[in-house]
């Protein structure tokens, strides 16, 4: 068991509060907090990239272990979560050693969709000097819409399994590179599909324009 290590949680959603990417990095933590007396640091990318950056760098520099939590956008970083890898390119201390760890989560039901983001990820940790700990990728991330993972019950049930694992590899200092990444589809594909089917009807209803709702004007006939 690693003894006196610096967690820092980065959350890169857009969003300021009810983000997946909150949920999911605030179970890793409560997790830890079960079982190490770890020294834990939360922030959020957003509110500190433009105004406060030395805020991320500082924190960045005391940490251990980087915990990135961010949404994928077609199939890539946020832009503020790339800044913040570039920032940290130029500003990380690399002379001493510290480990990267990922929670990614996309909007689409397949997990794959992750694929990309998980490279740059990767990538950066190699070309930076940091311990690459792998991480989770979720598919279906929008069906959380920022709970408490406890409270969605046995929908995430494999998510806190999943990220439980996670926690008790870098508790314990174990790594694999055949499983570095664990894979949760939170929801299936057909009901997260009809859910969201219905989610774009109530809104077209909303703003009424259901009858408008498979308008192609863009398509030429």
């Amino acid at each position: 068991m690693i003894k006196n290590r610096n967690v820092l949680l980065l959350i890169g959603s857009p969003k300021k509060s009810r983000s997946t990417s909150e949920s999911m990095g605030d179970y890793l933590l409560g997790v830890l907090k079960d079982k190490v007396d770890w020294h834990i640091e939360k922030i959020h990318i957003l509110t500190n990239i433009q105004e406060n950056p030395d805020t991320i760098t500082s924190a960045a520099n005391r940490s251990d272990l980087i915990v990135l939590a961010f949404p994928i956008y077609v199939d890539t970083l946020p832009s503020h979560v790339v800044r913040t890898l570039l920032l940290l390119e130029t500003r990380l201390d690399k002379s001493k050693e510290r480990d990267l760890m990922v929670l990614i989560n996309c909007g689409f039901p397949e997990t794959f969709h992750n694929d990309n983001a998980l490279k740059i990820c990767r990538y950066f940790a190699e070309q930076n000097g940091l311990n690459w700990r792998g991480g989770i990728a979720v598919g279906a991330g929008g069906a959380i819409i920022g709970k408490k993972l406890p409270d969605l019950g046995s929908m995430a049930s494999n998510l806190m399994k999943s990220i439980s694992i996670l926690a008790d590899r870098l508790i314990k200092d174990e790594m694999s590179q055949d499983d570095s990444i664990l894979r949760v589809q939170v929801v299936a594909t057909k009901m997260y599909n009809m859910t969201g089917n219905i989610g774009w009807q109530k809104q077209a209803q909303k703003h009424g324009v259901q009858d408008k709702i498979y308008d192609k004007p863009d398509v030429k006939s």
